[in-house]
């Protein structure tokens, strides 16, 4: 019999991050699990939160060359390209049980406006200037910075990295304390 606590961890931590959704929804909004992400609320108004979670029983997931980050971006374009979501009314959310060395994911996190998207774009091209087509996020990374560029820069002025810890129930218990209050 084959151990496998880090797809179950992948999988099971969509359930707390689902009920952290709805503990911050209002009234008229859907919190739902594997429909337009892992995670994704769709507000009273339209507005979307999607979210994707990534997780690791050892270490961080999201390093500069990690498939899950290039293809969770490479599916966010995708879904703004395939017309799945407005981009003008989409917030992209990240969830990660681990942290790590500062790196890519945490310059999209961190720009606020256009000028500092673009800086981050240009910061992962030249980390990542020594990808080729044999590498495994080479299609996604294509896809994500080479042909969507324009696409990718609104993405990212409407992303955010999240970091907890575990299966995501500290996040709860704090939404649940200030529930009570």
């Amino acid at each position: 019999m084959q151990n496998a606590p880090g797809p179950f961890l992948g999988y099971s931590i969509q359930y707390p991050r689902a009920l952290y959704h709805l503990l911050r929804s209002g009234p008229g909004d859907s919190v739902c699990v594997e429909v337009l992400g892992d995670v994704t609320t769709i507000k009273s108004d339209s507005r979307v939160i999607t979210e994707e979670d990534k997780s690791s029983t050892v270490g961080n997931p999201l390093t500069d060359k990690s498939t899950d980050l290039w293809k969770t971006f490479f599916n966010w374009i995708k879904a703004v390209n395939d017309g799945e979501l407005d981009i003008e009314k989409t917030r992209f959310l990240l969830y990660t049980n681990q942290t790590g060395r500062p790196a890519i994911v945490n310059k999209f996190s961190s720009a606020q406006n256009r000028q500092e998207a673009q800086e981050a774009i240009s910061y992962a091209k030249k980390q990542l200037n020594d990808i080729t087509g044999q590498h495994s996020i080479w299609p996604y990374y294509d896809y994500v910075v080479n042909q969507n560029d324009p696409i990718l820069l609104d993405v990212i002025e409407r992303f955010e990295l999240c970091i907890g810890n575990g299966a995501g129930y500290d996040e709860i218990r704090k939404e649940l304390v200030l529930c009570k209050n």
